[in-house]
């Protein structure tokens, strides 16, 4: 038996290397998109979850429902459902897309 040592990510230096865009995840099929936010932004339908690398975000959902995401901290959305990404002063957001 082979055993394949895992490959890390350090998230705080590829947050910090990259202009916001998307990165493919090593044989996955997954991608990771990097997000410096200075203003409100739509973000697309689509399942991921957000991580809040730097500063502070809220992601704004129907009917008021809202994640107010600190440093650290992640949460999960659907996909389908709308969201607005609103840093608090600025913020860096690490966007994992979930494959169906």
């Amino acid at each position: 038996m082979t055993i394949v040592r895992p490959q890390s990510l350090h998230l705080g230096r590829l947050a910090s290397a990259s202009e916001s865009g998307a990165l493919e995840l090593p044989a996955s099929g997954g991608t990771l998109r990097v997000l410096h936010l200075a203003d409100e932004r739509p973000d697309e339908p689509r399942a991921c979850w957000y991580v809040c690398l730097a500063g502070r975000v809220i992601v704004d959902l129907p009917y008021a429902n809202f994640a107010h995401l600190r440093s650290q901290e992640a949460c999960r959305v659907e996909a389908g459902i709308p969201r607005t990404l609103t840093p608090i002063g600025a913020a860096t957001v690490l966007v994992i897309e979930v494959q169906p």
